[in-house]
């Protein structure tokens, strides 16, 4: 959620929702999120089968905790104008891209 505003029944902040469609349990501990060329570390959190968990900037967690799990990532900001965003492995090993477009 790149844009929040006009606020439609979620906090006025921005987030990424990551989703795991696998069967297997993912840390997402020194996973990257690449956002414009600048590399985000998410901190040690477990993303659960079928689960989901959205990424927060800081000091927004508590605005998110009627909405399923959360986490804060440092520095977290999606410009509003349009973004390239890239998850990374700890390994480094492209998982997942978004090309962000208003």
């Amino acid at each position: 959620m790149a844009d929040p505003t006009p606020v439609v029944k979620l906090p006025n902040a921005e987030y990424i929702e990551l989703v795991n469609p696998s069967y297997l349990l993912i840390n997402l501990k020194n996973w990257k999120i690449e956002i414009s060329g600048r590399p985000k570390i998410s901190p040690d959190k477990a993303l659960v089968t079928n689960g989901f968990v959205l990424l927060v900037g800081a000091g927004e967690q508590a605005l998110f905790s009627g909405f399923g799990s959360s986490l804060e990532v440092s520095g977290l900001s999606l410009p509003n104008d349009g973004f390239i965003m890239k998850l990374f492995s700890p390994d480094d090993l492209l998982i997942d891209s978004l090309n962000y477009s208003p």
